[in-house]
């Protein structure tokens, strides 16, 4: 595994994990057709969905993609996966927050962890370090 994967000194925070795989929490879907790599934001009732704009508050990234409505999703909280990215690609590093549609995009002065759904590590398929 590559050192980034397992260990993480920021600005932000410090962790070091044990394991290298992502790590996700289960919710519910509020809408159909989730994909994996999502950007999405809980609701009121606790289900998520899609974001809906710009720099949303605590977004998170889907590490699964449910068929209907009101099944289960896995939302990644740790390791790497994918991420639906807009706009210019970001550089290795930069830090990544959420666009309207379940889109992440780089913020690259963006220091405020509230906002921060993950890092870019390249293209691939796991571009996202979720923080």
């Amino acid at each position: 595994p590559q050192f980034e994967t397992l260990f993480h000194i920021g600005t932000d925070r410090s962790h070091i994990k044990s394991w290298e795989g992502t790590i996700a929490i289960e919710a519910i879907a509020a809408e159909p057709w989730l994909s994996w790599g999502n950007a999405v934001h809980f609701n009121p009732d606790g289900t998520v969905s899609r974001t809906t704009s710009d720099r949303e508050l605590h977004p998170l990234i889907v590490a699964s993609s449910p068929d209907v409505a009101g099944s289960k999703v896995y939302l990644a909280i740790g390791g790497l996966t994918a991420a639906s990215l807009t706009g210019p690609i970001p550089l290795v590093g930069d830090p990544l927050v959420s666009a309207p549609g379940g889109f992440v995009k780089a913020a690259p002065g963006e220091t405020d962890s509230r906002y921060i759904v993950g890092y870019w590590q390249g293209s691939g398929n796991q571009p996202l370090l979720v923080r």
